[in-house]
């Protein structure tokens, strides 16, 4: 099997060139909060508050892994009422939204909104 090889037109590479730069951006400034945030789980708490937060820190800590992993309570707690305040903003949006549009698919129209016929 042969392949043709089709020159592109100049405007279609820097068109390709921009779509690629501003897609790497997008990537770049998407990604960047979860690396922040895994990189942070491995510092002190000590350098957080003293320095920030850093790409790449000067000490290296998982005392916050320990905690979590010695108290298991708390967090399955703190999953508990983020499933229940989720779930019930869930439910209560989804009541009050369809008992909107029923009353908006019932309405009759009124003798003022129908048209007129002459």
């Amino acid at each position: 099997m042969r392949f043709s090889r089709t020159r592109l037109q100049p405007d279609r590479v820097l068109l390709d060139v921009i779509a690629i730069v501003v897609l790497g951006a997008v990537a770049l400034v998407t990604i960047f909060p979860f690396l922040v945030l895994l990189v942070s789980s491995f510092t002190s708490e000590h350098f957080i508050i003293n320095h920030g937060y850093a790409l790449f820190p000067r000490e290296l800590s998982v005392d916050s892994y320990d905690l979590i992993l010695r108290n298991p309570q708390k967090i399955a707690r703190a999953y508990a009422v983020t499933l229940f305040v989720t779930g019930f903003g869930t439910l209560s949006s989804l009541f009050l939204s369809s008992r909107r549009s029923s009353a908006a698919a019932l309405r009759r129209p009124t003798s003022s909104s129908a048209p007129c016929s002459t």
